[in-house]
């Protein structure tokens, strides 16, 4: 028997809805725009993105499969770096931000949003001019 309130994350979907929602707010709180995206991919359900909770609410009311992803760059004064580990021979995500700090210095404490296969995204303010 297929269990239907279980998304593919093995997640209870009331969860789901409650883990992607606060995403959503904590997104918004950092001035970050939030869209709403189809199941399993980074294609918008629409084009419209938001600042506004309420208005993300509605929207995710609408799409309540969707995924939940932060607008990056310059507008919502945020920059992504994905961590993702190609092959088994490759540095997992915290040696690859320990490479990445061995070049750049020092990195602050971010938002990080760790995916099923492992890959990481970091979330860290966009400070450059």
């Amino acid at each position: 028997m297929h269990n239907t309130d279980n998304n593919y994350f093995g997640m209870k979907s009331s969860h789901r809805r409650a883990a992607l929602m606060d995403a959503a707010e904590q997104f918004i709180s950092r001035g970050a725009s939030v869209m709403f995206l189809k199941p399993g991919s980074s294609d918008p359900v629409s084009e419209a993105a938001t600042k506004d909770l309420e208005t993300a609410k509605k929207i995710y009311k609408t799409y309540p499969s969707a995924n939940i992803a932060a607008v990056v760059g310059t507008e919502s004064n945020l920059i992504a770096i994905r961590l993702v580990r190609e092959t088994p021979f490759d540095p997992d995500p915290q040696e690859m931000m320990t490479e990445l700090e061995q070049q750049l210095g020092s990195l602050p404490t971010t938002m990080t949003i760790t995916y099923p296969d492992g890959s990481q995204c970091r979330l860290f303010d966009y400070t450059f001019t």
